[in-house]
């Protein structure tokens, strides 16, 4: 004999309805940053050799005015 399988009974959920309100949400968001234009020195460093030369070279730097203490060190640096 084979036992009969039986399938408990399920109570029926029922589904309540839910009604969603967009609510305003205004988020001031702040432009974002501008880069700041900083202030470039062009540096012009000629180079002369002892004896003249058909043309004289040039060093030319642009560096940051802000970064001023660096460029003293490279000067410096070049110059010994």
């Amino acid at each position: 004999m084979v036992p009969s399988l039986t399938i408990p009974s399920i109570p029926q959920t029922d589904f309540l309805p839910v009604i969603l309100h967009p609510t305003p949400f205004e988020q001031e968001v702040p432009p974002p940053p501008l880069p700041e234009k900083k202030a470039v020195a062009h540096i012009r460093i000629p180079l002369h050799e002892e004896q003249a030369s058909v043309r004289d070279q040039m060093i030319e730097i642009d560096w940051p005015v802000e970064s001023v203490t660096e460029l003293l060190v490279l000067i410096q640096g070049l110059t010994q």
